[in-house]
């Protein structure tokens, strides 16, 4: 193999790893922040579930949360943009866990 080239497992392997070290963080970030996006009512009954394309997936335990989350909506999304601006937020879906 030429020096200037490289096995494609010496390439990938360290930035897959570097994405997926990445997105660990700024989960990790989100959830610290949760309370200041949500609000600190909305807060406690939820809690971040993660990004789905433009998409912010929240996590309720109770289905009656889901209209008191989608009322704050466009609050949540903005304050989640300002945050993190470079995820573009543009959507919410509310997701109820099921144990």
């Amino acid at each position: 193999m030429s020096e200037y080239y490289k096995d494609a497992k010496e390439v990938l392997i360290p930035v897959l790893e570097m994405i997926g070290m990445n997105k660990r963080e700024k989960d990790d970030q989100i959830k610290e922040k949760w309370e200041e996006i949500a609000g600190p009512r909305i807060s406690r009954y939820s809690s971040f579930g993660r990004i789905d394309k433009k998409t912010l997936l929240i996590l309720t335990d109770d289905s009656h949360y889901i209209p008191l989350i989608l009322a704050q909506k466009k609050r949540i999304i903005d304050k989640y943009n300002k945050f993190f601006p470079s995820d573009g937020i543009k959507y919410l879906r509310v997701i109820v866990n099921s144990l």
